[in-house]
């Protein structure tokens, strides 16, 4: 982030932070006080397939296993909530909401019957949503933000398959499996609701200058892509026409003169 902010960019730094906040000390509260008062709120979480185990959706990431696991969620919530607070605010509530909800039904769903906790199937639809924005937005800064989130949690990704760690520590690679495809979905389907600085003409000539293929490239059939193609074309050719009245007169013929 700028190290001098305008007034406008310190606000919107501090709105992005009112999320990332608030959570981390709601987790950090409901973890004191289970271990103050010797509380085991465990079945409170997610139990697949079973009607008590819906309250789980709205409960299951305020829980932990223990200050370990707790510590190893706050950091990336709070990093990857403020990423997408500050650089997508038109999306952000509307993305946290559906990827809260929506990966905590499908854990309800899917998940191996046992109790599911913790806010990391939140962190992995976080992760997989700001990367995934960089494929389809394919504007400079959420490329350069979707490599700057590889490359500091690349090493997650082991913890969507199942392995003999994830079993021995009781890791639940089902429910970060299922976050990160609703990431995915999310990026996918906000992906045409741009913020305003991807919408600037300077980025959308840097972005003409850098990538060969448009947004909407693996959406089009190869007759729409061939027949985009002989449109720029044409429009081209009569840009160029327009501005050189001779440009185009070498293809007729003496006798038509």
């Amino acid at each position: 982030m700028p190290t001098s902010m305008t007034p406008a960019e310190n606000r919107h730094l501090s709105k992005s932070l009112v999320f990332p906040l608030l959570f981390v000390a709601s987790i950090w509260l409901v973890q004191i006080a289970q271990y103050g008062l010797r509380l085991d709120l465990g079945d409170w979480g997610i139990l697949p397939r079973t009607p008590i185990g819906l309250g789980g959706i709205l409960f299951a990431p305020f829980l932990h296993g223990g200050w370990g696991h707790l510590a190893a969620n706050t950091v990336p919530f709070f990093v990857l909530s403020l990423a997408i607070f500050y650089f997508y605010p038109r999306v952000a509530v509307r993305s946290m909401v559906l990827m809260y909800f929506v990966s905590g039904f499908l854990v309800w769903i899917f998940a191996n019957p046992a109790y599911h906790i913790g806010a990391s199937y939140v962190v992995y639809a976080m992760l997989s949503f700001v990367f995934w924005n960089g494929v389809f937005r394919r504007s400079a800064y959420s490329i350069l933000l979707a490599l700057l989130v590889l490359s500091i949690y690349g090493g997650m990704f082991q913890g969507i398959a199942p392995s003999l760690e994830n079993e021995i520590n009781h890791i639940s690679w089902q429910s970060h499996l299922i976050g990160g495809f609703v990431g995915i979905f999310a990026a996918y389907y906000y992906k045409e609701e741009l913020e305003i600085s991807e919408l600037t003409r300077d980025m959308q000539t840097e972005e003409a200058k850098q990538y060969f293929f448009t947004r909407d490239v693996f959406e089009q059939t190869i007759a729409e892509r061939q027949q985009a193609e002989e449109e720029r074309q044409l429009r081209e050719w009569e840009a160029r026409k327009n501005d050189n009245p001779y440009f185009g007169t070498w293809y007729t013929s003496s006798t038509d003169v």
